[in-house]
């Protein structure tokens, strides 16, 4: 089994190499313009499930995980599964080389997405549509008028610009940190958190101004939220890079006197922060913008990141291990915890540090602060849709909506102590729940925006016969 296992590769590898290093070739283009490509490797599949249709039968349509693990783990089972990679992932394959010569991609960028395409299928198929999206927003100038937009926003808006470009000096101080630093401060490279920090307030900044910009011209409360957030989250910025510095943690620090005042102000900054994050979403709540999807993803945008920022005061609390010691030692010199289950510094995701182990807060906190970006981000990609403003507005609504529930399940998730890796039956069910429901709801709006005209026109007949 193990020669024919070998053997199969050479069902798909000839395309695939002709797509990777002979794109421009008019060989090529012909070859893979012909859909039976991954004929051989499904009538291969064909063959070998065959005879084991009676085993596999009952794990396909009932699945559930030990009978994947088994039908898998076994060699005729992994055969049969890595066959079925080979063709579907040749499919996806020539659907990307296709549309890519349609949409006059360069093979240069192509090339590198089919090869990861080829190594890791959904990954490679999540980049190219990614891409793809963001070239016809391009080419549809509407990247450019974004990007025009959002610098004449922060240069209209002087406290957002100054936090802006601080972050960015900051990303260059601590890359260099990187380098030069090697200590370890709770299991990650001491300068890791203020590059990542960093790169989240520019992008956070910049996205605010832009934000802000929809709000009356001049307006005092317009000012006076500018100054607060870019001086609070700027006290914050100059207070990890000064812990890092120092060689110890920012945040639940106490165990001097000066981390316990450092962490103290940062608790403050970020409280106030927290309020005024929710007084420019009232604030936009109360203004009026031409594009109403636009106008929906970004009040849905401002009022997430206010729940995402709200995560993080989940992990201030202290620890039962925590007030264990406290009551040994008398004394607390750590206050509060990211990780859920275990100590923070245990092993994580690489760069973002997320546990991989127990529960960790920091991912529902991300995601939530991050809907600063990703609902507009939506509501401006669903405007290049040919869909109706009503049914883009709806669309809006929905992903906002399953976004939120997405925050709460990822609380809930660490909350119980459950890596981000490591779901269990429940948390797995609640996320196909909730990803069915947001698709069979946003499927429920398009098909009525499409029966919609016809009610228009059939309301307007009866009034024009009356």
């Amino acid at each position: 089994m193990e020669h024919w296992f070998s053997l199969a590769s050479l069902l798909i590898m000839p395309f695939w190499a002709l797509m990777i290093f002979a794109p421009r070739w008019r060989v090529t283009v012909k070859i893979i313009e012909l859909p039976w490509i991954a004929a051989p490797a499904a009538l291969a599949y064909f063959v070998l499930i065959l005879p084991r249709i009676g085993q596999v039968a009952p794990v396909v349509t009932h699945p559930n995980l030990p009978g994947v693990a088994a039908l898998l783990g076994a060699p005729s089972g992994a055969f049969i599964g890595w066959v079925h990679f080979l063709a579907f992932d040749l499919f996806v394959g020539r659907w990307i080389f296709l549309e890519a010569q349609r949409e006059k991609i360069s093979p240069w960028i192509v090339s590198p997405i089919l090869y990861l395409t080829l190594m890791f299928g959904p990954i490679g198929f999540l980049t190219f549509l990614t891409l793809r999206a963001a070239l016809r927003f391009w080419r549809a100038g509407k990247v450019r008028r974004s990007g025009s937009v959002m610098l004449e926003a922060l240069r209209a808006n002087t406290p957002l610009m100054l936090l802006f470009w601080f972050n960015v000096a900051l990303i260059g101080a601590a890359s260099v940190g990187m380098l030069v630093d090697h200590r370890i401060i709770t299991g990650a490279p001491a300068w890791l958190k203020p590059l990542k920090f960093a790169i989240s307030v520019a992008i956070y900044s910049a996205t605010l101004a832009w934000m802000m910009s929809f709000l009356p011209k001049g307006a005092r409360i317009v000012r006076v939220l500018s100054w607060v957030i870019a001086v609070t989250v700027g006290l914050e910025m100059i207070i990890i890079p000064i812990q890092a510095l120092r060689g110890t943690t920012s945040h639940f620090n106490q165990a001097t006197l000066l981390d316990g005042i450092l962490y103290g102000v940062m608790g403050i900054s970020i409280t106030v922060l927290w309020i005024a994050q929710i007084v420019v979403s009232v604030q936009l709540l109360r203004t009026r913008i031409a594009d109403r999807p636009l106008e929906l993803g970004i009040r849905l945008g401002v009022a997430l990141t206010a729940v995402g920022m709200a995560v993080g005061f989940l992990m201030t609390a202290p620890t039962s291990a925590q007030l264990a010691a406290a009551a040994a030692l008398h004394a607390m010199p750590v206050v509060g915890a990211h990780t859920v289950g275990a100590l923070d510094g245990g092993a994580g995701l690489p760069l973002l540090g997320w546990s991989t182990l127990a529960g960790d807060l920091r991912v529902a906190h991300f995601v939530g602060l991050h809907a600063l970006q990703l609902l507009p981000l939506a509501a401006l990609l669903l405007g290049m849709s040919r869909w109706s403003e009503t049914v883009r507005l709806r669309l809006v609504g929905i992903v906002g909506g399953g976004y939120l529930a997405g925050i709460c399940l990822l609380v809930w998730q660490a909350l119980r102590g459950q890596s981000i890796v490591r779901p269990d039956t429940a948390t797995l069910g609640a996320w196909g729940i909730l990803t069915v429901s947001v698709i069979f709801v946003a499927i429920i709006a398009i098909l009525e925006g499409r029966r919609e005209p016809r009610v228009l026109k059939a309301h307007t007949a009866d009034y024009g016969t009356s």
